[in-house]
């Protein structure tokens, strides 16, 4: 009699503890996913800044923010990259939406959950500082002299 009743409370654990492991492995999904997209949105932004002088430099970013994400997602259904190319300034926006089987999960989320992330990032012209950092060098050196 003692060796049904350890099945029985078996039984009953498991019933709680894989739904709480099924449940904690897609979080760790999710969480690895959002942080691929915020590191895409990243890297996709600084790569803006050193194609400066491209021609189709909007299309090149396209190209290689869709190329980071790619086969890098374990759970999301990733939308394209949204960019915002501006004289100071590049936005780069990623959306996406990572599906959560399961009778719960349907009731509570609609069986999805989104992952958006934005960046933002300034432009710098180097050869506008380097103009001014040699001004001032050469204003320093008239007043010395």
């Amino acid at each position: 009699m003692v060796k049904a009743s350890f099945t029985v409370e078996a039984a009953m654990i498991m019933t709680v503890l894989l739904p709480v492991l099924a449940a904690v492995i897609y979080m760790v999904f999710y969480v690895h996913d959002a942080a691929v997209i915020q590191g895409a949105a990243c890297e996709t932004a600084a790569m803006g800044g050193n194609l400066l002088l491209e021609e189709n430099r909007e299309s090149v970013l396209q190209e290689k923010g869709n190329a980071l994400v790619t086969e890098r997602l374990l759970g999301t259904k990733a939308g394209s990259a949204v960019l915002s190319v501006g004289k100071d300034q590049i936005s780069v926006h990623y959306k996406g939406s990572f599906k959560i089987p399961g009778l719960i999960a349907g009731l509570v989320t609609g069986n999805e959950l989104s992952v958006e992330k934005t960046w933002n990032k300034k432009i710098f012209h180097p050869a506008e500082e380097i103009r001014k950092i040699r001004g001032l060098e050469y204003m320093i050196n008239t007043i010395r002299e």
